[in-house]
């Protein structure tokens, strides 16, 4: 499955390559993960953070991990998407601030 790369990533906080591997490896020893992501509408920095927890599950054994992205401000109706199969196979919170919600049509 091809990456998806949000248009503004240079505003993240984190290197995707070192967010993807920092990711995975406390994936790998068992820590649940909680990643900060406050965006903006045309800025979605869950989109790198789910681009991450993809690159653990697919790197590291299956398990109920059920990582969380919190204060999660702005959402695109193909990232629940995400999160609704992320769920299924691995476990995905998504800790939604609720003025975000007001956004969607």
């Amino acid at each position: 499955m091809p990456r998806r790369r949000c248009p503004r990533r240079s505003e993240t906080g984190w290197r995707q390559d070192v967010l993807d591997e920092t990711v995975a490896a406390l994936d790998a020893a068992d820590f649940r993960i909680y990643v900060h992501a406050i965006g903006n509408p045309g800025f979605y920095p869950e989109d790198n953070v789910l681009d991450a927890f993809e690159y653990a599950a697919q790197r590291n054994a299956r398990r109920d991990s059920r990582h969380a992205i919190t204060h999660l401000d702005w959402t695109r109706r193909e990232d629940l998407a995400r999160f609704r199969e992320l769920g299924r196979r691995r476990g995905a919170i998504a800790s939604q601030q609720r003025h975000g919600l007001a956004g969607m049509p």
